[in-house]
């Protein structure tokens, strides 16, 4: 049996459905919309289709400008990742906004000393660490 080729509807209704999930997109799942199409093949048209629309994910270091521009953006409009990712970072993942967040904040953010001696994890609002950030960077 010879392959069939996606469709332009096919490959809409399968952006749809990646979107659509919440985090991992669950290939078996998705599969079961098409007739005719396996996991794998799912997988393999979805991800042709971003790289061939330049959503190529951005593996390289952060630079000091994406930086700030991530620490603004939250100062902003506070954690919504993908929105940020959409608006700001559309070849970053969501977990690469969060890891960097996550660690820029620890790299300004020391812990705090408690009154009995003992170091806990600061436990500031979102504002307050992105007025020290702003204040370090």
């Amino acid at each position: 049996m010879k392959p069939q080729k996606w469709t332009v509807e096919d490959k809409k209704t399968l952006s749809d459905l990646v979107q659509m999930s919440s985090k991992k997109p669950d290939w078996t799942e998705i599969a079961t919309y098409f007739t005719n199409r396996t996991p794998k093949q799912c997988y393999d048209c979805f991800t042709l289709l971003n790289k061939s629309s330049g959503l190529e994910r951005n593996y390289t270091k952060w630079t000091d400008d994406e930086e700030n521009r991530l620490i603004a953006f939250i100062e902003n409009k506070g954690i919504n990742w993908a929105k940020l990712q959409k608006e700001q970072f559309p070849n970053r993942s969501i977990s690469q906004l969060k890891n960097k967040y996550r660690i820029t904040t620890k790299k300004y953010i020391k812990p705090s000393e408690t009154d009995n001696g003992t170091q806990q994890d600061s436990q500031k609002s979102n504002e307050e660490i992105v007025n020290q950030l702003k204040k370090m960077l």
